[in-house]
């Protein structure tokens, strides 16, 4: 037995000195000649600075303010926060400044400073990043005193045929409905309020709904794409791949769309135009009967400035979802500081989505919650999905690539399809919440991913992988306990019923919860069998069965 653990260690210490070579330059950015001799793969470096970046700091300052502040009031701990975060924030840009001048004067007059410096990052990353310069340079840049470490820059770029299976839509497709069709989208329509749309191009032009599609900015039924933005979203949502040979699909190609131009040729719109397609999208046919409402609006726009849930879009938008229609919205590009959540986005009965790339690393300009007005706390985004460098549809055919979370929306909408079609029955709340419970965390905060990356294929196949832990036999009027777990152990809440012969069903919903065995009423019987019976609706309907037996205990104490 020490031999073995001998032999395991060893092997561990092997293996680790086979990828790291235990030498600390070998995993720095100067020191990997592969970097140094191929940079075309990556633009500069990033500089990551010692100190922890301002989203550390605040969950840091929360726990201090949950256990010694205990007493104290919300908003008087979220003021304590807040204070201690603007210090933070403040010293953090001191820091930077100064890491700045240090390279200003490290480059010489040889190269313009603002040539050099690209981005600064503060709230998920503490750093800067810098355009590419010389290795002589880079080396002096880490031996300053506040830097922590450097990296490449590398280039990452996640197109339509990467960003579809990623959130398992194409395994969804091979799933069918209840009337045994694919589930690709069938019989949804979506609204897209954008810039117009090309309905010529190949892989748009059987999904366009002509009658009832309009152009609000010059106000004619030609909703005639003159930017390219809009063609774009609306292929992700559900471009049928034809001019690509079937490479680049949308997430639920057979749904169907109108396009309302709400915004102009340079992309500006303002809240007539916005009212006006929002009201469209309640009744395409204008005939004030909202029976042919659609049943997606996305949303891939937002105001320049942080939103307020008060504000006349969200108002718009929450009366829009009170009548049926799910409303799926960009978070806004305005990240990655916090309360940066634009406008509709920020509204309350919205799916606002942020962005990730292909690595499932939350963009940087995506904009990040909380929501925060009057005294009030809203957490934001709600989900997050492929949106950094995403190749779509453009105008005139082709396909081009752009970043954002304009682009994680349309995944979302499209997702939403293909769930509304497996589910028709399903208002607004329930695509809400079934979307947002069957995402992948990807490690961030609530207020950065929300609940996560989405993941079609997991909300729509049930998880039959869950195990009830309850005792075989009992003896009446004992307490005992059901739990019920995923194969791993983790909790899973969900239905659990006891059935008995001859006495009244135990229901409760929990993932761990105590039932009081029923009495035996008749003195013959030695013993009674029944079921406890597990029934999970979040994530997809399954159930499972396990046997308990009724210990009679007058018969077993005779």
């Amino acid at each position: 037995m020490k031999f073995k653990k001998i032999f395991v260690i060893l092997v561990l210490f092997l293996f680790l000195t086979t990828i790291f070579n235990f030498n600390s330059s070998a995993i720095k950015v100067i020191q990997k000649d592969n970097d140094i001799n191929n940079k075309q793969n990556y633009n500069g470096y990033i500089i990551e600075l010692k100190d922890k970046p301002i989203l550390s700091m605040r969950n840091k300052l929360k726990i201090v303010a949950k256990y010694l502040f205990s007493n104290l009031s919300e908003k008087v701990k979220n003021n304590f926060i807040s204070k201690k975060i603007q210090d933070y924030e403040e010293k953090l840009i001191s820091i930077h400044q100064t890491v700045k001048e240090n390279i200003s004067k490290l480059i010489g007059n040889d190269v313009k400073f603002e040539e050099i410096i690209s981005k600064e990052y503060f709230d998920i990353f503490n750093g800067i990043s810098i355009n590419d310069i010389s290795d002589e340079v880079i080396t002096k840049i880490k031996n300053l005193n506040c830097i922590k470490d450097i990296f490449p820059n590398y280039k990452i770029s996640i197109t339509l045929d990467e960003s579809v299976p990623l959130i398992n839509t194409d395994d969804v497709w091979k799933m069918k409905d209840d009337l045994g069709r694919h589930i690709t989208g069938k019989d949804i329509t979506i609204a897209f309020l954008d810039t117009g749309v090309d309905y010529y191009h190949l892989d748009l032009r059987d999904n366009f709904i002509a009658d009832g599609s309009y152009d609000f900015v010059n106000d004619d039924a030609d909703p005639m794409d003159d930017n390219g933005h809009g063609t774009h979203v609306t292929g992700i949502a559900l471009g049928r791949g034809i001019e690509s040979n079937y490479q680049y699909i949308g997430v639920a190609p057979d749904a169907k769309f109108y396009s309302y131009k709400i915004l102009k040729h340079d992309g500006e719109g303002d809240f007539l135009t916005y009212y006006e397609g929002m009201m469209r999208a309640l009744d395409p046919n204008d005939d004030g009967d909202y029976s042919d409402k659609v049943d997606i609006i996305s949303l891939s726009f937002g105001t320049k400035e942080p939103g307020d849930p008060d504000d006349s879009f969200c108002q718009v938008l929450d009366n829009v979802v009170n009548e049926g229609v799910t409303v799926v919205v960009a978070a806004g590009n305005l990240g990655p500081k916090s309360h940066t959540i634009a406008s509709p986005g920020c509204a309350r009965t919205s799916i606002c989505v942020g962005s990730t790339n292909k690595n499932d690393i939350i963009a940087s300009t995506s904009s990040r919650g909380p929501v925060i007005w009057n005294n009030n706390y809203m957490e934001k985004p709600d989900v997050v999905a492929p949106g950094v460098s995403i190749k779509s549809m453009k105008n005139g055919g082709g396909y081009v690539f752009n970043s954002g979370t304009s682009m994680a929306t349309p995944h979302v909408a499209g997702a939403v399809a293909l769930i509304l079609q497996s589910n028709p029955s399903f208002n607004p709340n329930d695509v809400k919440e079934y979307i947002s419970q069957s995402t992948i965390d990807l490690g961030y905060d609530v207020n950065t991913q929300g609940s996560g990356r989405i993941d079609v294929l997991k909300s729509l196949v049930p998880n039959d992988k869950f195990i009830i832990e309850a005792p075989y036999e009992v003896n009446e009027t004992q307490i005992f306990r059901v739990k019920v777990s995923d194969d791993n152990g983790n909790p899973i809440r969900a239905w659990t019923f006891m059935l008995v012969p001859f006495h009244i069903p135990r229901l409760k919903y929990r993932h761990t919860r105590n039932f009081i065995a029923p009495i035996i009423v008749s003195k013959n019987k030695d013993c009674i069998e029944g079921k406890i019976i597990v029934i999970k609706i979040s994530g997809g309907f399954s159930i499972i069965k396990k046997d308990i037996k009724i210990i009679n205990k007058i018969r077993v104490s005779n």
